[in-house]
Protein backbone atom coordinates (compact mmCIF):
# COMPACT_ATOMS: atom_id res chain seq x y z
CA UNK A 1 0.00 0.00 0.00
CA UNK A 2 1.05 3.55 -0.52
CA UNK A 3 1.72 6.21 2.03
CA UNK A 4 -0.55 8.84 3.56
CA UNK A 5 -4.23 9.14 4.17
CA UNK A 6 -6.98 11.15 2.61
CA UNK A 7 -10.22 12.62 3.89
CA UNK A 8 -12.52 14.43 1.52
CA UNK A 9 -16.15 15.09 0.67
CA UNK A 10 -17.34 13.69 -2.67
CA UNK A 11 -20.84 15.20 -2.68
CA UNK A 12 -23.33 16.38 -0.06
CA UNK A 13 -23.91 13.65 2.49
CA UNK A 14 -20.76 11.63 1.67
CA UNK A 15 -17.29 11.44 3.17
CA UNK A 16 -14.43 9.18 2.08
CA UNK A 17 -11.53 8.20 4.34
CA UNK A 18 -8.70 6.14 2.88
CA UNK A 19 -5.14 5.89 1.72
CA UNK A 20 -3.24 6.59 -1.47
CA UNK A 21 -2.18 3.67 -3.64
CA UNK A 22 1.51 3.66 -4.69
CA UNK A 23 1.78 7.38 -3.87
CA UNK A 24 -0.56 8.15 -6.75
CA UNK A 25 -3.75 10.13 -6.59
CA UNK A 26 -5.81 6.93 -6.37
CA UNK A 27 -7.75 6.62 -3.13
CA UNK A 28 -8.40 3.23 -1.53
CA UNK A 29 -11.38 4.32 0.54
CA UNK A 30 -13.43 3.50 3.53
CA UNK A 31 -16.63 5.08 2.33
CA UNK A 32 -19.60 6.28 4.34
CA UNK A 33 -22.78 7.59 2.74
CA UNK A 34 -26.30 8.51 3.77
CA UNK A 35 -28.75 7.46 1.05
CA UNK A 36 -31.87 9.40 0.11
CA UNK A 37 -34.02 7.22 2.38
CA UNK A 38 -31.77 7.88 5.39
CA UNK A 39 -29.85 4.58 5.42
CA UNK A 40 -26.16 4.60 6.34
CA UNK A 41 -23.68 2.50 4.33
CA UNK A 42 -20.08 1.85 5.33
CA UNK A 43 -17.80 -0.07 3.00
CA UNK A 44 -15.91 0.02 -0.27
CA UNK A 45 -16.59 2.28 -3.22
CA UNK A 46 -16.77 0.92 -6.75
CA UNK A 47 -17.80 2.40 -10.07
CA UNK A 48 -21.53 2.15 -9.39
CA UNK A 49 -21.90 2.72 -5.67
CA UNK A 50 -21.09 1.59 -2.14
CA UNK A 51 -20.93 -2.01 -0.98
CA UNK A 52 -20.65 -2.93 2.66
CA UNK A 53 -22.53 -2.68 5.93
CA UNK A 54 -25.87 -0.90 5.89
CA UNK A 55 -27.69 0.63 8.84
CA UNK A 56 -31.32 0.82 7.78
CA UNK A 57 -33.65 3.63 8.80
CA UNK A 58 -35.40 1.28 11.24
CA UNK A 59 -32.08 0.58 13.01
CA UNK A 60 -31.56 -2.92 11.59
CA UNK A 61 -28.27 -4.02 10.03
CA UNK A 62 -27.86 -5.45 6.54
CA UNK A 63 -25.01 -6.34 4.22
CA UNK A 64 -25.43 -5.03 0.71
CA UNK A 65 -24.84 -1.84 -1.16
CA UNK A 66 -26.08 1.39 -2.63
CA UNK A 67 -26.31 1.58 -6.40
CA UNK A 68 -25.39 4.50 -8.61
CA UNK A 69 -29.04 5.54 -8.48
CA UNK A 70 -28.81 5.89 -4.67
CA UNK A 71 -30.94 2.77 -4.20
CA UNK A 72 -30.24 0.49 -1.23
CA UNK A 73 -29.79 -3.16 -2.21
CA UNK A 74 -29.18 -5.53 0.69
CA UNK A 75 -28.96 -9.22 1.45
CA UNK A 76 -32.25 -10.42 2.87
CA UNK A 77 -33.11 -12.82 5.68
CA UNK A 78 -36.11 -15.06 6.17
CA UNK A 79 -37.99 -13.69 9.18
CA UNK A 80 -39.19 -17.12 10.34
CA UNK A 81 -35.81 -18.90 10.38
CA UNK A 82 -33.36 -15.96 10.39
CA UNK A 83 -31.49 -17.55 7.46
CA UNK A 84 -30.17 -15.73 4.41
CA UNK A 85 -32.38 -15.85 1.33
CA UNK A 86 -30.18 -16.87 -1.59
CA UNK A 87 -30.36 -18.62 -4.96
CA UNK A 88 -27.65 -20.66 -6.67
CA UNK A 89 -25.78 -19.30 -9.67
CA UNK A 90 -27.62 -21.37 -12.29
CA UNK A 91 -30.90 -20.04 -10.87
CA UNK A 92 -29.50 -16.52 -11.19
CA UNK A 93 -28.77 -17.21 -14.87
CA UNK A 94 -32.44 -18.11 -15.35
CA UNK A 95 -33.36 -14.67 -14.01
CA UNK A 96 -30.72 -13.10 -16.28
CA UNK A 97 -32.26 -14.70 -19.38
CA UNK A 98 -29.14 -16.71 -20.26
CA UNK A 99 -30.33 -20.19 -19.21
CA UNK A 100 -31.66 -22.58 -21.87
CA UNK A 101 -33.08 -26.08 -22.31
CA UNK A 102 -33.83 -28.73 -24.91
CA UNK A 103 -35.78 -31.97 -24.54
CA UNK A 104 -36.49 -34.79 -26.97
CA UNK A 105 -37.98 -38.28 -27.05
CA UNK A 106 -37.53 -41.17 -29.45
CA UNK A 107 -38.51 -44.84 -29.65
CA UNK A 108 -35.72 -47.21 -30.67
CA UNK A 109 -35.76 -50.84 -31.69
CA UNK A 110 -33.19 -53.39 -30.58
CA UNK A 111 -29.67 -52.18 -31.64
CA UNK A 112 -31.25 -48.92 -32.86
CA UNK A 113 -29.36 -45.66 -32.40
CA UNK A 114 -30.06 -41.94 -32.45
CA UNK A 115 -27.49 -39.13 -32.41
CA UNK A 116 -27.47 -35.55 -31.20
CA UNK A 117 -24.77 -32.97 -31.95
CA UNK A 118 -24.15 -30.12 -29.49
CA UNK A 119 -22.03 -27.31 -30.89
CA UNK A 120 -20.79 -24.47 -28.62
CA UNK A 121 -19.46 -21.22 -30.08
CA UNK A 122 -15.79 -20.61 -30.81
CA UNK A 123 -15.58 -17.51 -28.61
CA UNK A 124 -15.45 -17.13 -24.81
CA UNK A 125 -19.21 -17.62 -24.29
CA UNK A 126 -19.01 -20.98 -22.52
CA UNK A 127 -21.92 -23.39 -22.10
CA UNK A 128 -22.30 -24.85 -18.57
CA UNK A 129 -24.45 -27.92 -19.24
CA UNK A 130 -26.36 -30.58 -17.31
CA UNK A 131 -27.25 -33.76 -19.21
CA UNK A 132 -29.90 -36.36 -18.42
CA UNK A 133 -30.67 -39.47 -20.48
CA UNK A 134 -33.33 -42.09 -19.79
CA UNK A 135 -34.58 -45.26 -21.46
CA UNK A 136 -37.44 -47.59 -20.65
CA UNK A 137 -35.27 -50.68 -21.27
CA UNK A 138 -31.61 -51.56 -21.85
CA UNK A 139 -30.04 -48.30 -23.02
CA UNK A 140 -26.51 -47.04 -23.57
CA UNK A 141 -25.57 -43.35 -23.73
CA UNK A 142 -22.17 -42.33 -25.12
CA UNK A 143 -20.82 -38.77 -25.19
CA UNK A 144 -17.94 -37.89 -27.49
CA UNK A 145 -15.85 -34.70 -27.63
CA UNK A 146 -14.20 -33.19 -30.73
CA UNK A 147 -16.65 -34.91 -33.06
CA UNK A 148 -16.13 -34.12 -36.77
CA UNK A 149 -19.56 -35.22 -37.97
CA UNK A 150 -22.14 -32.68 -39.13
CA UNK A 151 -25.50 -32.24 -37.42
CA UNK A 152 -28.46 -32.85 -39.74
CA UNK A 153 -31.50 -31.13 -38.17
CA UNK A 154 -31.10 -27.84 -36.31
CA UNK A 155 -33.61 -28.13 -33.45
CA UNK A 156 -35.32 -25.40 -31.45
CA UNK A 157 -33.95 -24.64 -27.98
CA UNK A 158 -35.79 -22.56 -25.39
CA UNK A 159 -34.95 -19.84 -22.90
CA UNK A 160 -35.81 -20.84 -19.31
CA UNK A 161 -37.12 -17.32 -18.75
CA UNK A 162 -40.18 -17.47 -20.98
CA UNK A 163 -40.41 -13.67 -20.88
CA UNK A 164 -36.95 -13.30 -22.42
CA UNK A 165 -36.34 -12.97 -26.16
CA UNK A 166 -32.64 -13.94 -25.89
CA UNK A 167 -31.54 -16.99 -27.86
CA UNK A 168 -28.83 -19.53 -27.11
CA UNK A 169 -25.56 -19.34 -29.01
CA UNK A 170 -25.03 -23.07 -28.41
CA UNK A 171 -26.57 -25.05 -31.29
CA UNK A 172 -28.20 -28.47 -30.93
CA UNK A 173 -28.83 -30.86 -33.84
CA UNK A 174 -30.77 -34.11 -34.00
CA UNK A 175 -29.06 -36.67 -36.23
CA UNK A 176 -25.54 -36.66 -37.62
CA UNK A 177 -23.85 -37.22 -40.96
CA UNK A 178 -22.20 -40.54 -41.82
CA UNK A 179 -18.91 -38.88 -42.72
CA UNK A 180 -16.39 -37.77 -40.10
CA UNK A 181 -15.44 -39.31 -36.76
CA UNK A 182 -17.23 -39.71 -33.43
CA UNK A 183 -14.39 -38.06 -31.52
CA UNK A 184 -13.05 -38.91 -28.06
CA UNK A 185 -15.38 -40.86 -25.77
CA UNK A 186 -15.54 -38.91 -22.49
CA UNK A 187 -18.67 -40.38 -20.85
CA UNK A 188 -20.56 -43.67 -21.20
CA UNK A 189 -23.35 -45.38 -19.29
CA UNK A 190 -25.45 -48.49 -19.91
CA UNK A 191 -28.28 -49.87 -17.75
CA UNK A 192 -31.90 -50.93 -17.80
CA UNK A 193 -33.74 -54.25 -17.93
CA UNK A 194 -34.94 -56.41 -20.82
CA UNK A 195 -37.94 -57.58 -18.77
CA UNK A 196 -40.09 -55.85 -16.15
CA UNK A 197 -38.85 -52.64 -17.72
CA UNK A 198 -41.02 -50.32 -15.63
CA UNK A 199 -39.15 -51.58 -12.56
CA UNK A 200 -35.66 -51.31 -14.05
CA UNK A 201 -35.42 -48.45 -16.54
CA UNK A 202 -32.20 -46.71 -17.51
CA UNK A 203 -31.86 -43.28 -15.88
CA UNK A 204 -28.53 -41.47 -16.18
CA UNK A 205 -28.20 -37.98 -14.77
CA UNK A 206 -24.94 -36.04 -14.63
CA UNK A 207 -25.38 -34.15 -11.37
CA UNK A 208 -22.47 -31.76 -11.95
CA UNK A 209 -22.34 -29.42 -14.90
CA UNK A 210 -19.85 -29.90 -17.69
CA UNK A 211 -18.36 -26.77 -19.25
CA UNK A 212 -18.27 -27.53 -22.96
CA UNK A 213 -14.99 -26.88 -24.73
CA UNK A 214 -15.17 -23.79 -26.93
CA UNK A 215 -15.27 -24.63 -30.62
CA UNK A 216 -15.65 -28.38 -30.06
CA UNK A 217 -18.56 -30.49 -31.30
CA UNK A 218 -20.11 -33.02 -28.94
CA UNK A 219 -21.85 -36.21 -30.09
CA UNK A 220 -24.48 -37.74 -27.80
CA UNK A 221 -25.58 -41.22 -28.94
CA UNK A 222 -28.36 -43.47 -27.65
CA UNK A 223 -28.03 -47.18 -28.40
CA UNK A 224 -30.93 -49.47 -27.53
CA UNK A 225 -30.57 -53.08 -26.40
CA UNK A 226 -34.30 -53.82 -26.43
CA UNK A 227 -37.22 -53.38 -28.81
CA UNK A 228 -39.73 -50.54 -28.32
CA UNK A 229 -37.30 -48.65 -26.08
CA UNK A 230 -38.57 -45.21 -25.08
CA UNK A 231 -35.56 -42.87 -24.81
CA UNK A 232 -35.50 -39.29 -23.52
CA UNK A 233 -32.86 -36.56 -23.52
CA UNK A 234 -32.83 -33.45 -21.34
CA UNK A 235 -30.19 -30.73 -21.81
CA UNK A 236 -30.08 -27.69 -19.51
CA UNK A 237 -27.37 -25.07 -19.69
CA UNK A 238 -26.49 -21.46 -19.09
CA UNK A 239 -24.12 -19.38 -21.19
CA UNK A 240 -21.56 -17.30 -19.37
CA UNK A 241 -18.70 -15.19 -20.71
CA UNK A 242 -15.48 -16.65 -19.32
CA UNK A 243 -13.53 -14.12 -17.27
Amino acid sequence: MGEGTDRHFTKPGEVTIGGLYNNLATIVPLHAVISSDGALAIGGLNGTGVTGLLVNTDGTLAIGGITGDDEVVALKMDTATNTLMTIDYAHHEVHAGSHFFYTDKTELGSTGTTDYIVEPTTDDTWAHMLIRATGSAITQIDIYEDCTRTGTTDVVTFNSDRNSTDSAVTTVYKGSSTDGADGTLIMTHKSGGATQQSRAPMDWNRANEIILKSGSKYLLRFTSGTAANLCNLVLEWYEHTNA
